[in-house]
């Protein structure tokens, strides 16, 4: 008798969290209530709804991830920098906006 009831709160419960998730990825989802009134009528649509978000937060992770990986440090520019004014690709004024936009 309360096993439809308790579906539709454990939807929304989970909506919540992945919402919780999505905010502190930096993405502002609001499916919770679209997951309630959904999980009322269309149970499966809801599920659906709860699975793509939580895909999009992975994929936002793996993302961050990849570009945290990727960024070279400071000092890797900065000699990469200095190489191409050794080799005269760019000018003394060039390489200086370039340290100090690095080192702020």
């Amino acid at each position: 008798m309360f096993i439809p009831f308790y579906s539709i709160y454990w939807i929304y419960v989970t909506a919540q969290r992945i919402d919780n998730i999505s905010k502190s990825k930096g993405n502002n989802s609001e499916i919770s209530m679209v997951c309630l009134i959904c999980g009322i009528f269309i149970p499966f649509v809801s599920l659906l709804i709860i699975q793509n978000q939580i895909n999009k937060v992975c994929n936002m992770s793996v993302i961050n991830f990849a570009d945290n990986n990727n960024k070279k440090s400071d000092t890797e520019e900065l000699r990469e920098y200095k190489k191409l004014l050794d080799d005269g690709v760019i000018t003394q004024e060039d390489f200086d906006n370039k340290k100090n936009k690095i080192l702020k």
